[in-house]
């Protein structure tokens, strides 16, 4: 099975190849922020750290913030996302944090973040 962060490269350089050929244009905010959004759905599913949240049935909730929120996501945009979960901190969030946003820094991605509860 193909990893979050090596289907989030491949997705991200072919939608890149086709907006440098002209292929594609109109729709490449939403497309890209497509691509994030499904970053984050399969990271959270198959990192440890969310199997065991999942296991346990403490809610999670990543939300899209800032440009990302809107659906407006350009090549070079930062990615703002904030992770809130239900009354109480649990204390597997910063590995949670961790698992899926240190492979976008590596990736060289601007991301910001927050991880509060209501």
């Amino acid at each position: 099975m193909i990893s979050a962060f090596a289907e989030l490269k491949e997705s991200r350089e072919h939608l890149i190849s086709l907006f440098s050929t002209g292929a594609i244009s109109e729709h490449f905010q939403e497309n890209y922020t497509d691509i994030m959004d499904q970053y984050f759905r399969r990271s959270l599913q198959l990192s440890k750290t969310g199997q065991q949240l999942f296991k346990e049935k403490i809610p999670c909730v990543f939300m899209a913030v800032g440009g990302y929120g809107r659906m407006e996501l350009c090549i070079h945009s930062d990615i703002d996302i904030l992770i809130l979960f239900g009354s109480k901190m649990p204390v597997r969030a910063k590995n949670l944090s961790d698992e899926i946003f240190l492979p976008l820094w590596d990736m060289g991605l601007d991301l910001g973040y927050g991880i509060h509860v209501p």
